[in-house]
């Protein structure tokens, strides 16, 4: 779609620009438009030069409908994705008797658009007015409770800015049902890919909680073995250093002089005698 942005300029101090201003101020509220304000630059994105589009034609996109914005297409005033276009923005600077801000001209197809579009207050999905009184996009969702079951209502996008109706008795009884079979079961392809998603999960930590036990018995198994092997050896081939000697499984060595740090006396002859030890060693 397409429209006209008019920018404008006052100082206020100027009685005959007051006087303007306020003459279009009433003109924009006659025509419905709430002026959006916020310090500038903008909060919510690097601030539009909407005097350099002055007067200019810029495109909407109908993608995602607002009840007091639009998004533009890309490239409108030099933007690569385009601008956040307000129906009528008036950002708030320092000195407050500068009033600069600009509007869009509010065509009959603008204002089509979000009488005959509806909107989810709790995904933003969008449908025809009348298409379906619930959205169907998002009751499958974890996040979506009972109690907000009814920010789910499809309302016109002319009246999204308004509080959504709680359920009646009638809705409860028709939409609880839906839900809690959604819930369990999933109702869409997210909500089921979802679940799909947890299911392959589930499976995946298991197998990883296998292969973790697994190989934790495997290294339990070298473990004993290594000790009962290094143990054998050292009954085998020096006994006495059997009282000093331990296995640590925490790090898979043997430890010599661990109860009895071995003095430097016998360092040399105990070093001889495990040079053939078959396992990894440290002599304390």
């Amino acid at each position: 779609m397409k429209t006209v942005l008019h920018s404008y300029k006052f100082d206020i101090r100027n009685d005959a620009e007051y006087a303007e201003y306020n003459a279009l101020h009433s003109t924009l509220r006659a025509a419905g438009l709430e002026c959006f304000r916020t310090l500038a630059p903008s909060p919510i994105g690097k601030e539009i030069n909407h005097r350099a589009l002055d007067g200019k034609e810029v495109e909407l996109e109908t993608k995602h409908l607002f009840d007091n914005q639009w998004n533009s297409a890309p490239g409108t005033g030099g933007s690569e994705n385009g601008w956040r276009l307000f129906d009528w923005c008036e950002p708030i600077y320092p000195n407050e008797n500068l009033r600069t801000g600009y509007w869009l001209e509010q065509t009959d197809e603008m204002k089509s658009i979000r009488s005959n579009t509806a909107k989810c207050g709790y995904c933003g999905a969008m449908a025809p007015v009348g298409a379906m009184e619930f959205c169907d996009k998002c009751i499958d969702s974890e996040y979506l409770t009972e109690k907000g079951l009814h920010l789910t209502r499809m309302v016109p996008i002319e009246y999204t800015n308004n509080s959504r109706a709680k359920l009646t008795y009638e809705e409860s009884v028709a939409l609880l049902p839906k839900y809690k079979d959604a819930q369990i079961h999933g109702a869409t392809d997210r909500g089921k890919a979802r679940i799909a998603k947890a299911y392959a999960d589930c499976n995946a930590q298991h197998k990883r909680a296998l292969i973790s036990a697994e190989n934790e018995y495997k290294g339990m198994l070298i473990s004993a073995e290594n000790e009962y092997k290094g143990m054998l050896w050292i009954l085998d081939n020096c006994p006495g250093l059997a009282q000093n000697a331990i296995y640590y499984t925490h790090t898979g060595r043997w430890c010599f002089g661990w109860r009895t740090p071995i003095g430097p006396s016998m360092k040399d002859e105990v070093s001889a005698m495990l040079a053939e030890f078959p396992l990894p060693y440290d002599i304390k």
